[in-house]
């Protein structure tokens, strides 16, 4: 309906704002960055979507290369990747052609139906759907990433100091998180509350007044089990002095590689079964959460899921 009113000849990341419009149509038209933000292309030809300019990658943030290629021609399709049946990847020419971390994003993308058309779909959702409950969260994470530095106003220390985080084999989302908690950047209800957003507070996963960082991840009853089940030595796991930066310090010391990378999703699962409670109402049990960190350890790490944190 909107499409036929509004831009019959055009689409509806192009088309202008007029100055006299309906709220609802105002409305639509100015989400449309978060929208963008969250899209990407299905491919089955890829005749119709532009090489270095759609969004096609299974790569968030760009779903895009991530270099420009000398002598690639601006309006260059993503088809011109394919092999001669138009069923799947030119494999050889796409690694000519892209950088290693670019030519492997590449071939990781499925192609589907050749003599198909390219479509979009919202890449926050298993099926392709948009909803505004996913939107609401992409642009929840999306403010979290910008502005995390803002929510504490400190700028100390260089990005060597972070070399602990950024090296550690997590997937990056994973590497993004612990960074924010060391920054205390998290939308915790206590940072919340202090930022002016009046909450009730509380722990979504135990029902403590409290809801801090430290709770989260340490005192919250749900949390000590999902370490407990995890084989973590409490012993350990609780030297909590100072803040999380210097907690997670710590555990770097006193545990090895595949260790503190498990902690760090952990952590990072811990706070995704909070926000799956707190938006969804679903709750997650223990041994599925650590079911999910030993799995997501294997696929980054190649290690046995038993690993022996008591040696």
């Amino acid at each position: 309906m909107f499409k036929c009113k509004y831009f019959p000849d055009a689409d509806l990341f192009s088309v202008k704002i007029p100055p006299t419009v309906s709220f609802a149509w105002r409305s639509i038209l100015e989400s449309r960055a978060l929208i963008a933000a969250g899209s990407r292309w299905s491919i089955d030809s890829g005749a119709s979507i532009r090489l270095s300019k759609d969004r096609w990658l299974l790569r968030p943030i760009s779903f895009r290369p991530t270099a420009s290629y000398i002598g690639w021609r601006k309006d260059a399709v993503v088809a011109c990747l394919m092999d001669s049946t138009g069923t799947g990847w030119d494999v050889d020419f796409v690694r000519a052609l892209f950088r290693p971390h670019d030519a492997e994003c590449i071939l990781e993308v499925p192609v589907h139906r050749p003599n198909a058309g390219d479509y979009l779909l919202w890449y926050y959702d298993k099926k392709g759907r948009f909803s505004v409950r996913s939107a609401y969260r992409l642009a929840l994470m999306t403010d979290e990433a910008a502005n995390s530095l803002l929510w504490t106003g400190s700028t100390s220390g260089n990005s060597s100091d972070w070399n602990f985080i950024w090296t550690t084999k997590v997937p990056p989302k994973v590497q993004l998180f612990a960074w924010r908690m060391c920054k205390n950047a998290v939308h915790t209800s206590e940072n919340l509350i202090r930022r002016g957003v009046k909450l009730m507070g509380g722990c979504p996963l135990c029902s403590s007044v409290t809801e801090n960082m430290e709770h989260t991840l340490l005192w919250c009853h749900f949390s000590r089990q999902v370490w407990a089940l995890a084989l973590f030595p409490w012993s350990v796991v609780s030297q909590f002095h100072g803040g999380i930066e210097d907690w997670l310090r710590l555990m770097k010391r006193r545990l090895d590689t595949d260790e503190f990378s498990l902690l760090l999703i952990i952590c990072w699962l811990l706070w995704g079964a909070r926000n799956r409670i707190l938006f969804e109402g679903h709750v997650s049990t223990t041994a599925d959460l650590v079911l999910q960190a030993r799995r997501l350890l294997q696929v980054f790490h190649g290690v046995d899921s038993k690993i022996d944190l008591h040696s």
